[in-house]
């Protein structure tokens, strides 16, 4: 069964709100070999959007239009800079929130929560947000029980996520809620991301919390060198000198630093 994903953007939103999640669901349609998922870009109209990284995204529907599209399993907000001004349009909020009552998830990443809580859907239920902005979410919204220290909260069918990169996190638990670990541990692989990375508060998540695990050597890919988990973010240069065992450590190297990992 193939279902509908729709992200809502806007001008001024954070590319990697969008990016991020709707590569999880791509990744897993190219995968599975399946169209497991149907994506859309929802914004005022179809075409370019601005984001505030300067480049565009081009969406292919109005979010007045999101029923035209047919039964939406899962509806996602992204957030960024224009959210200030996307929370002070009544029409958007009240879209959204009669879509609230018809989609089978509704969700929001980063400072997309602010959209969310103007709209009232939030209210008496936890969430999360980007971590420089959890105190100002609490102020402003006093209904919504924030939780500062979390990568993605579910609450009631409703999902928020922490800033930016905790959307790929988000849009991972809810591939694996869909369609089992296995799939989903095979598209974290591919982009080379923690199945579950730590929680606790996103500001202070360390890029790689390996960086304590013990030396490992694997024989699959490891030649006359015994390489260990990184330290830092990024590859570092590993004496390795075969493409395809430099492959096979690539795989090896992603399943090691999962095994470190402790589950949200």
């Amino acid at each position: 069964m193939s279902r509908t994903v729709v992200i809502l953007a806007y001008p001024d939103c954070q590319l990697l709100d969008v990016s991020g999640p709707w590569q999880v669901f791509a990744s897993a349609n190219d995968l599975s070999g399946s169209c497991l998922y149907r994506l859309h870009l929802a914004a005022d109209a179809p075409g370019s959007v601005a984001t505030n990284s300067g480049l565009p995204l081009l969406a292919d529907t109005a979010w007045r239009d999101i029923s035209a599209l047919g039964p939406v399993d899962t509806l996602l907000v992204a957030g960024g800079r224009g959210v200030t001004l996307q929370r002070q349009r009544a029409e958007l909020l009240t879209a959204l929130h009669d879509q609230a009552g018809q989609v089978r998830r509704l969700g929001s990443i980063c400072t997309g929560a602010f959209l969310l809580a103007a709209a009232g859907l939030l209210d008496e239920r936890q969430a999360t947000t980007h971590w420089r902005h959890c105190a100002q979410l609490a102020s402003d919204y006093p209904r919504v029980r924030v939780v500062p220290d979390a990568l993605y909260v579910e609450s009631g069918g409703h999902f928020t996520s922490a800033g930016v990169t905790a959307g790929i996190d988000l849009a991972l638990s809810l591939l694996e809620a869909d369609h089992g670990s296995a799939l989903a541990g095979q598209v974290a692989r591919e982009l080379v991301l923690f199945l579950r990375r730590p929680g606790g508060n996103p500001s202070s998540v360390k890029c790689c919390a390996a960086r304590t695990a013990p030396r490992v050597r694997c024989e699959n890919c490891s030649t006359g060198s015994t390489p260990t988990l990184p330290r830092r973010t990024g590859w570092k240069r590993w004496p390795i000198r075969s493409a395809s065992r430099r492959a096979t450590f690539r795989g090896c190297f992603a399943s090691s630093l999962r095994r470190h990992q402790a589950p949200i």
